[in-house]
């Protein structure tokens, strides 16, 4: 899990008005995302995380939904966030279907 000031961070600013399970799904997101930011080859990832879109402040630059249900497989195994990262980018399924997915896998654990 993520420890109180982990959440602090994330419930400050113009998050304050969220509730504390908005604030779990946020940290999990951001926690994918710091993966996926710092890669040589994260253009293969754009699909999930489009950072230069996300500065430029277009929408969907980033797919929320889905890089939350990452964060929570990167908690289990980082193997396993790499195959489904690369295989979701790939395929580029609908949020609804991706998230899906991967809960039935995570679940299944």
């Amino acid at each position: 899990m993520f420890t109180d000031q982990q959440l602090t961070i994330v419930s400050s600013g113009m998050n304050k008005h969220l509730s504390h399970r908005s604030h779990v799904h946020q940290c999990y997101m951001y926690e994918a995302t710091g993966m996926l930011q710092d890669l040589p080859n994260k253009e293969e990832f754009v699909w999930l995380y489009d950072e230069k879109a996300g500065m430029s402040g277009k929408r969907h630059a980033l797919k929320n939904s889905i890089l939350t249900e990452l964060g929570r497989v990167l908690q289990i195994d980082e193997q396993a966030f790499w195959k489904w990262a690369t295989l979701l980018c790939k395929e580029k399924p609908k949020t609804h279907d991706a998230v899906s997915s991967i809960r039935h896998w995570r679940l299944s654990k």
